[in-house]
């Protein structure tokens, strides 16, 4: 990961839409299989030249794959778009999967899993043979990623990227999917014993594009890190900081203004001292991940004990809501 400015030198996207062959697959182990066979519904079965059009659940049968229990697909659809789609082990709709949420599109309740084609090379491109209704392939584990774009003065034309060790070919960054124009994401597939993972994001596609970002979410290379225990989804971190963009630009109050937090680092519990100038209406916690993990509404006093003692070790964002609407921003060491 030394390297990872290198990874994405002569990068190149293509502008126009081609036709792609793709893959779909999906992992049946440990499940009975319906006498109707397993199915694939989505938004791509009209571009296929299914019949019946888009979400059709007994028009699309997969195959199984020789001594697996893989059920697989390869369907000629258009290039550099996103896909939306469900397995369904049998050909109903109440046979449909359960998608676990850090899989889902999730924005207004869409509980579809998602896929973004932006190849037209020749050779096929495989999508992972997804577990049913899980969240990776047999023996790996998901990452989630998600960045705000909402400081940036404008996405570049060629999308919004992820570069990292972790991905299928470490030359072509990861293109991320937006679906509220705010928020971009995509989801990785780690290998289970991996622990630690290394990545930076691009405004772009090139070189020129990857973000300038240093904090505590970096290291000594400048890459962003985190530690992938098990299925991960991040909550988004604003484009070249290590903070949500709600807190950017705060001012870092310390102890001759606004509040002060003690002791710090912190172990259990802490303090935090209001001066009193202002009245506070709420204080959030903020972890690691950038995700909010306390909120304390305050009506009245000039001080706030917190108990830390069910959190992890690590740094903490503390985000002051005044009642004018003004805002200040400090960090908390947990140990």
């Amino acid at each position: 990961m030394k390297k990872l400015l290198l990874i994405i030198l002569g990068i190149s996207l293509a502008a126009v839409a081609n036709a792609k062959m793709v893959k779909f697959s999906v992992d049946m182990t440990d499940w009975d299989i319906s006498p109707n066979g397993i199915h694939i519904a989505g938004d791509f079965q009209a571009l296929a030249g299914y019949p019946g059009g888009d979400w059709q659940p007994n028009t699309t049968l997969l195959e199984k794959e020789p001594g697996t229990d893989i059920y697989s697909i390869t369907v000629d659809i258009p290039a550099f778009r996103k896909y939306e789609y469900k397995f369904i082990n049998g050909s109903e709709w109440y046979e449909v999967e359960f998608v676990p949420e850090e899989s889902r599109v999730g924005y207004m309740f869409n509980d579809n899993r998602w896929i973004y084609i932006d190849s037209t090379s020749s050779d096929i491109t495989h999508l992972p043979a997804i577990m049913f209704s899980g969240n990776a392939p047999a023996g790996y584990k998901l990452l989630r990623f998600k960045v705000d774009l909402s400081l940036e003065a404008a996405v570049n034309p060629q999308g919004v990227h992820v570069a990292g060790a972790f991905l299928p070919d470490i030359t072509v960054p990861g293109h991320m999917v937006t679906f509220d124009q705010i928020n971009y994401e995509y989801i990785a597939y780690i290998e289970e014993d991996t622990e630690v993972v290394e990545y930076r994001f691009l405004n772009g596609a090139t070189i020129a594009d990857l973000e300038n970002v240093s904090g505590d979410c970096t290291n000594e290379h400048g890459n962003r890190f985190v530690s992938v225990p098990e299925d991960l989804m991040l909550d988004p971190v604003c484009y070249a900081y290590c903070t949500p963009c709600s807190v950017v630009g705060f001012e870092n109050k310390g102890e001759t203004s606004g509040f002060r937090i003690y002791p710090n680092p912190a172990k259990g519990e802490a303090m935090i001292e209001f001066d009193g100038i202002k009245p506070v209406q709420s204080v959030s916690l903020f972890d690691q991940f950038n995700r909010l993990v306390r909120e304390d509404i305050l009506s009245e006093g000039v001080r706030l004990k917190l108990d830390l003692s069910k959190y992890a070790a690590g740094v903490y964002h503390v985000v002051v809501t005044y009642t004018d609407n003004t805002r200040a921003h400090s960090q908390i060491i947990l140990q």
